[in-house]
C-alpha cells in the first residue's frame, strides 16, 4: 500500500469539501457518497452517472423511475 488512512475508534471516517460533508466510510466499511449513514456497501444519495458498463450480478431494485437510452439487453425473467 502507498498509504493507509485509519483509526482505532468506533467512528466513521468522513471527507468534506467547501465546509460540506461529502463521503463517509462507517465502522462496518460501508461507503456513503452524500449519505452520512450508509446501510449498504455503497450508498449514493444523489445523481450517479456511469459512462461505461454497469454489471449487476444479483437482484436490482428500483424505487423510482428507471430511464434507459441506447441499446438494452435483458435476459432471464422480466
Amino acid at each position: 500500500y502507498a498509504g493507509i488512512i485509519s483509526h482505532t475508534g468506533n467512528y466513521p471516517i468522513q471527507f468534506g469539501t467547501n465546509n460540506t460533508l461529502r463521503m463517509t466510510i462507517n465502522n462496518d466499511g460501508n461507503v456513503g457518497i452524500g449519505d452520512t449513514a450508509p446501510a449498504y456497501t455503497l450508498s449514493v444519495d444523489g445523481t450517479a452517472s456511469i459512462s461505461s458498463t454497469l454489471q449487476v450480478d444479483g437482484a436490482a431494485t428500483f424505487a423510482s423511475t428507471l430511464n434507459v437510452s441506447g441499446t438494452t439487453t435483458l435476459t432471464g425473467t422480466l
